[in-house]
């Protein structure tokens, strides 16, 4: 799959998560009066590891509107890691590391953010591998 940079945000972004506006892509959350709102229910289920979990929040922070500094510097971070793990570039370990536990911890408050009335972000009081939203009568 290819990827392609966002010209509003800076992201890298697989074709699938892309919008073109004159002929410049866009991730799909940063086109003009694109944003989504957040909806109850799960986002990511099945897994716990970072490696998963980062880069679906960050796209999903994206597609809500989210604007901040941070999320660019998360995907250089990933951006570095995958130059690491093909042997390229001065990259290193990101996924596991304190670095990683910090920036999923950021995403998971900025999320909550977005949470609809009622409702919070965070793992479903059933299943610890299930993200989303979640009514806060469910907890």
């Amino acid at each position: 799959m290819k990827n392609y940079k966002c010209v509003a945000c800076g992201m890298l972004v697989g074709e699938d998560n892309t919008a073109w506006l004159k002929d410049e892509p866009y991730h799909v959350g940063c086109m003009p009066n694109q944003y989504e709102e957040a909806q109850p229910g799960s986002v990511s289920s099945g897994t716990m590891r970072d490696r998963d979990l980062i880069p679906c929040f960050m796209d999903l922070l994206v597609r809500l509107g989210h604007k901040d500094d941070r999320i660019r510097e998360i995907e250089e971070a990933i951006e570095a890691h995958v130059e690491w793990e093909e042997g390229e570039g001065t990259g290193h370990d990101y996924y596991g590391t304190d670095e990683s536990s910090y920036d999923l911890e950021w995403l998971f408050d900025a999320l909550d953010e977005y949470a609809p009335e009622g409702h919070y972000f965070g793992a479903h009081p059933g299943d610890g591998a299930d993200y989303g939203f979640w009514g806060e009568d469910e907890s």
